[in-house]
């Protein structure tokens, strides 16, 4: 075998390095070069930031060669690099990252697990994640994924659209860039984290919980047998119908002596430190459910709030933080499991 060959188009951009790790952690695998010989999406209004994702979390993985799907329109949908004869935004980014990344030496400029970003040489780079103030010195210039410059008032770092950072001298953060406080304490997709044998899960330990009992979820490949996500993802072994993921979380059932059981899935935070702070959440059972799922808050065995949720819904409240103490997130199933898959993000914020 000469390389590995993947198409990754079910991981998110944040998500792609940890996956990878999960392969070069198998012996034969750990030198062997990776070609991402298909990557793409079919948003074209997405598609400039997905590519400088992709571009940085594949060379911080080591792969070797990234090729992006389509080049031009192939009636599926999927975002082109040209459209007959013009070339697309995302064909811009295309042609950026080729002129100021390609055969730079890449370091990771990942400051903390909310802040994404890679240093191309180091008169290039590319940023994105917690919202924060972005201070650059005369000479550093900035652009859109797609390379349309930016004016000094658009500089502020998101999640959804990096900044590409470019000059003819050296960029050194603290010095020509600065940036902003952020005020996460703890985020469930940026700290996601495939537990080894016998580690937890990260930062927001996930758990299958039945009744009084609690059971950590485990790495699984993927693809392991039929009816499982193609990509590694969380299982228990509680039931094989439950799972989880960086950014959705799936309850169920098993069987109980009078009737199905529920089993929710918890999203334990414990602070490391006494504080006032927010907490978001970002919730979204599937369409397919069929009667919507619980949401509950709970602080040792105080429950701070209960909700029903049967459509895309963001919940905000304060909460106190206790070092030491652990909040809980649950989503259980309704009265029933059927189609209970449910898009999930937390945020623990300082509170300002």
């Amino acid at each position: 075998m000469d390389a590995i060959v993947l198409h990754p188009y079910a991981v998110p951009p944040e998500q792609l390095r940890r996956s990878i790790a999960l392969l070069r952690a198998i012996p034969d695998a750990t030198e062997m070069p990776i070609e991402i010989t298909e990557w793409g999406t079919s948003s074209k209004e997405e598609a400039p930031a997905h590519l400088m994702k992709g571009y940085c979390q594949f060379a911080l993985s080591a792969v070797t060669r990234f090729i992006w799907y389509p080049l031009g329109d192939r009636g599926d949908g999927f975002a082109p690099l040209i459209d007959g004869n013009n070339v697309t935004p995302v064909g811009r980014a295309y042609q950026m990252a080729q002129t100021a990344f390609w055969g730079e030496p890449v370091t990771d400029l990942g400051l903390d697990p909310f802040t994404y970003g890679c240093g191309f040489g180091d008169k290039a780079m590319v940023l994105w994640g917690a919202l924060r103030q972005v201070t650059l010195t005369e000479g550093v210039r900035a652009f859109a994924s797609d390379g349309q410059p930016l004016a000094s008032e658009e500089l502020v770092l998101d999640r959804d659209r990096p900044i590409v950072l470019l000059s003819d001298a050296p960029i050194r953060i603290g010095e020509e860039l600065r940036l902003g406080p952020h005020g996460v304490i703890a985020d469930s997709y940026d700290q996601f984290a495939f537990p080894a044998q016998g580690q937890t899960t990260g930062p927001l330990m996930i758990l299958a919980e039945k009744g009084r009992n609690s059971v950590p979820f485990a790495t699984r490949p993927g693809q392991e047998c039929g009816g499982v996500p193609w990509s590694p993802y969380l299982g228990n072994e509680l039931d094989m119908s439950l799972r989880a993921s960086a950014d959705w979380v799936l309850p169920g059932e098993v069987p109980g002596l009078q009737g199905p059981q529920p089993v929710a899935i918890v999203q334990r935070y414990r602070a490391e430190r006494s504080s006032a702070a927010r907490l978001w959440i970002d919730i979204a059972p599937s369409a397919e459910s069929m009667d919507g799922v619980i949401l509950r808050i709970r602080q040792g065995r105080d429950i701070l709030l209960e909700l029903w949720v049967a459509e895309a819904t963001i919940v905000e409240l304060p909460i106190a933080l206790t070092a030491g103490m652990d909040t809980d997130v649950i989503v259980a199933p309704g009265e029933n499991a059927h189609g209970d898959f449910t898009r999930l993000r937390i945020r623990f914020l300082e509170e300002r």
